[in-house]
């Protein structure tokens, strides 16, 4: 056995470099590098550091209910407006006639 190996040591050596270097190969095919890793990492974190921003905006953000109730708001501001429309008619009236007169006072 020792003289096959003496015999055909470089043969051999050559043998498992081969199959070493092979094998490194087709383990750096399956694994991820450092530096990828690394990068992927850096992404992640901004990617959750971006999601908690957004979520700290929506948070602030009205909810249904709120929005519900505004629109209750609006419609009675809306009724409100109507009946005091009627009101500013005879209001602008006024006011034109006030207008004319201190126009023809200012006139004399």
């Amino acid at each position: 056995m020792i003289d096959f190996l003496r015999q055909h040591w470089s043969t051999l050596s050559s043998l498992g470099a081969f199959a070493l270097s092979f094998l490194v190969m087709f383990l750096a095919t399956k694994f991820a590098k450092r530096e990828e890793l690394d990068a992927i990492a850096s992404d992640v974190s901004k990617l959750k550091k971006d999601v908690s921003t957004i979520q700290g905006q929506l948070e602030s953000l009205p909810t249904k209910d709120d929005i519900y109730k505004l629109n209750l708001e609006i419609s009675g501001l809306r009724g409100d407006i109507k009946e005091i429309r009627p009101e500013l008619a005879g209001v602008k009236r006024i006011s034109n006639l006030l207008l004319e007169n201190e126009l023809k006072e200012g006139k004399k």
